[in-house]
């Protein structure tokens, strides 16, 4: 629609221009008589700028400049010329004198779309040379928008003022980790500025049901001939909980199986359910275990104080990412969610539970049954039971002497590793940070319910540089680790 109206616009300009203009080449016209110099020339120069560009498309291709030079004494005269690529145009004109010219400067794409215009006005002086350097103004941006592809979404949909400027769908988990790339033409600009309204939309299918997951509206101002970059974060929209369903059950009794179990032994504190990675568990500490009936995943447990808490950082799989190492806004492998566990958002990690700082918290939020996401009081009743001082325990900040010492895995940290000396072999999982990861090998961060306010969230860190711990409060989109307590 939008090309159809600028070429009928620009066709009709042109029969009216072409009614009333001087057919001969304005660069060729006839020199004056000897002692009655009645022309004068004109040095043009046109700064052909680029297209402005969000991020170029390159299906926008100048190809031609028609010029039209009009006088109120004299006939329009029109001149093309052909273009390519951008650059500066410089050619010399000869026009009647004595009088006041306009320039009409329009550039015309492969598809007579106007990409460039431009007017200036100027004298012609008989026997002289006049300078003309004229700067088109970009119509048109160009615009690509990347969307990172996460686990369950399956549909991506761009927006630009309300109208659909793209939709891409494909099957599930085909793409994780890849980029869905759209990319476009013909965003109208201008040199103060278009305002554009963007739709950013993320859908999934988290329960095989199409659901949106994540939104964003926003505007930008289009400026032409700039370049404009922007990281936008896209909010979570989707549901906490998945929708009901029916079941049909049909029930076979078949023959009766054999079981065979071979048994094997191994002289370390390693097995198959809970691989070290290269991270020694600690032999003298006698670990529980948990199985998540979710899943049927297995972790080992560890009591403190009167405390059990999870050895393990959780590993949950229907919300959260898994880290990265090479710190990119690509999610990680299945064997680092293994290793450290997912990094989870503060609405990810309380499912829609209220906020809590009781102990215990009763906010079983991600966490399996029978167990709860700890609130800050529960924190630092264990940082107490390190050996913290119960004063120094409720203070923000960096507190305490040794207890995160206590806490770290023996190995895995970039340097100044822990002693494990209860078995908690806080790892150092990172976190994330708005596109990033950030933090892998040199800090552990851990989510509690409690909030400081509306917009931030009590959190402990456990970094490679302290003995000591780190009560701080945390924006609730980062990305952190989230140990389970038992009920």
């Amino acid at each position: 629609m939008l090309r159809r109206h600028v070429r009928t616009s620009f066709a009709l300009g042109l029969a009216s221009i072409l009614s009333s203009c001087d057919p001969r080449d304005p660069s060729t016209l006839e020199a004056p008589s000897a002692g009655a110099e009645t022309n004068g020339q004109v040095a043009l120069s046109v700064d052909l700028g680029p297209i402005g560009v969000l991020a170029r498309a390159a299906t926008m291709e100048p190809k031609r400049l028609v010029l039209a030079f009009s006088s109120p004494q004299s006939a329009t005269i029109l001149d093309t010329v052909l273009l390519s690529g951008s650059g500066t145009m410089a050619k010399t004109f000869t026009l009647p004198s004595q009088q006041r010219w306009t320039l009409q400067a329009t550039g015309l794409d492969q598809r007579d779309s106007v990409l460039y215009s431009g007017r200036e006005s100027f004298p012609v002086l008989a026997g002289r040379t006049t300078g003309v350097a004229l700067s088109l103004e970009a119509r048109y941006s160009s615009m690509k928008v990347r969307f990172p592809v996460r686990d369950s979404l399956t549909r991506f949909v761009l927006l630009v003022d309300g109208r659909s400027w793209g939709d891409s769908s494909f099957t599930k988990q085909t793409r994780v980790g890849d980029t869905v790339l759209m990319d476009r033409d013909y965003l109208t600009a201008s040199s103060a500025g278009v305002v554009h309204s963007f739709g950013l939309r993320a859908y999934g299918r988290p329960w095989d049901v199409d659901t949106l997951l994540y939104s964003l509206d926003t505007t930008l101002s289009i400026v032409s001939g700039s370049s404009v970059g922007r990281s936008l974060v896209l909010k979570w929209v989707g549901p906490n909980s998945p929708p009901p369903g029916r079941a049909r059950l049909s029930v076979t009794l078949g023959t009766v199986g054999q079981v065979t179990i071979d048994v094997a032994y191994q002289d370390t504190a390693v097995s198959s359910s809970h691989p070290d990675f290269g991270i020694p568990w600690n032999d003298s500490v006698s670990y529980g275990r948990l199985v998540d009936s979710r899943d049927g995943r297995s972790y080992r447990t560890i009591q403190i104080g009167t405390q059990t808490w999870m050895a393990e950082n959780l590993n949950y799989g229907r919300a959260g990412v898994c880290p990265s190492a090479d710190g990119s806004i690509v999610e990680g492998s299945v064997d680092s969610c293994s290793k450290y566990g997912r990094l989870y958002m503060w609405a990810e990690t309380m499912q829609g539970a209220s906020p809590s700082n009781a102990i215990p918290s009763g906010v079983q939020g991600v966490c399996p049954d029978g167990w709860h996401v700890p609130s800050d009081a529960e924190w630092q009743s264990l940082e107490v039971a390190l050996g913290m001082d119960p004063s120094t325990a409720a203070t923000a900040g960096v507190r305490g002497t040794t207890e995160g010492t206590m806490l770290k895995s023996k190995l895995g940290w970039r340097s100044n590793t822990g002693t494990d000396t209860y078995g908690f072999r806080a790892l150092p999982a990172g976190g994330v940070f708005g596109e990033m990861f950030n933090g892998s090998g040199f800090e552990a961060y851990f989510w509690t319910t409690s909030e400081y306010d509306s917009n931030l969230v009590w959190d402990r860190d456990v970094s490679y540089g302290l003995t000591n711990v780190a009560r701080l409060n945390n924006v609730k989109i980062l990305g952190f680790s989230v140990r389970c307590r038992q009920d």
